[in-house]
């Protein structure tokens, strides 16, 4: 029956820890899909939005332009070529023109030169496509520059007027500062998600906004993926094949661990494009919280199956598997580490560079390797006692201590004494410990003491007194850290000193000493009374 329900436990135990580990299995992979899905869901909204509010600037930027242009075609309607004078048709357009806040006004020739009307002579970025269109009769926005450095857009309608030169003009032209359209435009807005330039096929900036001080776009673009040691260059030909087929563009530029979407829309009655940028970093900061907020809930789920191994009293070894499978788990699918790096790591330990020493050193160890030494150290300490107890040296040291213990309370003396005396002869923890317990783990169970007394009694004798010995690596270790001799802490050590003094006098007195079989207090009392 006992049996029966050990292997019940058993099985209830193994099933509950891989309970456990599925379901921290399941819900990691739940954090990362969801926290993918979420990026992929803001791109895809980021897409819809750039698209749309694209197309709304496009039409804000066609209906003012074609008020603009209408008010320069009423111009002409209003005063025809023939209806006066030419000094009485310049003043009635001057006058008309400038009640509609045009900065000025001037005839446009069909090769190209201006009669001024009133207003700063203009300097066009680009004449020749102006020209064309005004020779043939369309309707054109430009941009030039003027005396005072001061962009103005400039607004042509078809007109024939009377020129100063005795000529007839090919049209009439009106002027607007640039600051205008990017104000109408809302494109200087510093409380919108979005910024916005206007460019020309070349890249150049006719109006730009943000942060952007070079001279062509295309060089911004460029620029900012140098930044980040990577090339632009690809999206540049994309924005420029769009733009030599009239098409729109539309594109998520990744650079470093930035992201930002780009729409470029053609604009009405120019040759001019609308750029479009929308940086991903509030929205991006939205999801990097969002599978924060998962990461810290699966690395919970991790204490938490942890703290329940050891709540069940798993083994060791299950336990720790399970922990290194779930951290590397963890590593691997939320922080991005390649397993390469992550088998790199089980092998020889994890490596940081801080720039601070004193961190470096702690976190820099590990692995596979970083416990070689400690492996050997063992290994060759059981090789030692191996061949002290094969040559009889052993049996020899332990019959002749055997012989004069008569009590439980001596044995335990004898075990911390043997264990502080190899201790300061081998310099070693591991091998005072693996020594003394081979020698001594007979005479417990000749005693009928259990061997979790052999246990706490190498920890008493053997660790417990590293410290407390100069030549020993850990007390030499101390002595160097804390810059104080070993011999001028020793009578602070409260905990080492008292343990080892209330061990020997507790055995002696016969409390908290297990019989075989026994493991607590409790289980003393109950075997005691059973036998009264």
């Amino acid at each position: 029956m006992k049996k029966l329900l050990n292997s019940a436990t058993r099985f209830l135990t193994v099933s509950l820890a891989l309970i456990l580990l599925l379901t921290v299995c399941i819900f990691s992979f739940l954090a990362f899909f969801m926290s993918r899905k979420s990026g992929e869901t803001i791109s895809a909204v980021g897409t819809t939005y750039m698209t749309g509010m694209g197309e709304k600037v496009t039409q804000h930027f066609a209906t003012t332009i074609e008020l603009r242009l209408s008010q320069v075609d009423s111009l002409v309607g209003s005063i025809p070529p023939d209806s006066a004078s030419p000094s009485s048709l310049r003043a009635e357009l001057a006058r008309n023109a400038k009640a509609r806040d045009f900065a000025a006004l001037v005839f446009y020739s069909p090769t190209g030169a201006f009669d001024m009307i009133y207003g700063d002579e203009p300097v066009l970025a680009d004449p020749d496509s102006f020209l064309t269109s005004m020779n043939n009769g369309d309707k054109k926005v430009a941009v030039a520059s003027i005396a005072t450095g001061q962009k103005d857009v400039l607004l042509g309608v078809s007109a024939e007027y009377l020129m100063a030169d005795g000529t007839t003009s090919t049209a009439l032209v009106a002027s607007l500062p640039a600051d205008y359209i990017a104000d109408t435009l809302s494109l200087y807005s510093e409380n919108s998600l979005v910024y916005s330039h206007i460019i020309r096929r070349d890249g150049s900036f006719v109006i730009r906004s943000g942060d952007a001080f070079r001279e062509n776009y295309f060089d911004r673009i460029q620029a900012l993926f140098e930044g980040q040691g990577e090339s632009g260059e690809q999206y540049i030909r994309e924005l420029e094949a769009a733009m030599d087929k009239g098409e729109d563009y539309s594109a998520l530029m990744v650079f470093g661990s930035e992201r930002r979407h780009l729409q470029c829309n053609k604009l009405p009655y120019s040759e001019w494009y609308l750029v479009t940028v929308l940086p991903y970093g509030e929205l991006d900061q939205a999801v990097s919280d969002l599978s924060h907020a998962w990461l810290y809930l699966v690395f919970l789920g991790c204490a938490v199956v942890l703290l329940a191994l050891s709540v069940m009293k798993v083994p060791a070894i299950p336990s720790m598997s399970i922990g290194v499978v779930l951290g590397i788990i963890v590593a691997v699918v939320f922080q991005g580490v390649p397993l390469t790096s992550v088998i790199g790591t089980l092998y020889s330990g994890f490596k940081i560079e801080s720039g601070v020493a004193a961190i470096d050193t702690l976190l820099n160890r590990g692995g596979m390797t970083g416990m070689t030494s400690s492996i050997f150290l063992m290994i060759i300490a059981l090789m030692l006692g191996g061949i002290l107890s094969d040559l009889g040296y052993m049996q020899v040291i332990v019959e002749t201590l055997l012989g004069k213990i008569k009590s439980v309370g001596t044995l335990i003396f004898a075990t911390i004494f043997s264990g502080a005396a190899c201790q300061a002869t081998t310099c070693n923890t591991m091998v005072s410990i693996i020594l003394t317990g081979t020698a001594f783990k007979g005479a417990y169970d000749e005693k009928e003491v259990d061997r979790t007394m052999l246990s706490r009694c190498l920890e008493e004798g053997s660790t417990l007194t590293a410290a407390l010995i100069p030549w020993n690596t850990a007390g030499a270790y101390m002595a160097t850290t804390l810059g104080v001799a070993t011999v001028a802490y020793l009578p602070y050590t409260f905990f080492n000193l008292a343990n080892i003094l209330i061990s020997i006098v507790l055995s002696y007195m016969g409390i908290f000493v297990f019989r075989k079989g026994q493991t607590s207090m409790k289980a003393a009392k109950k075997e005691k009374a059973a036998k009264k």
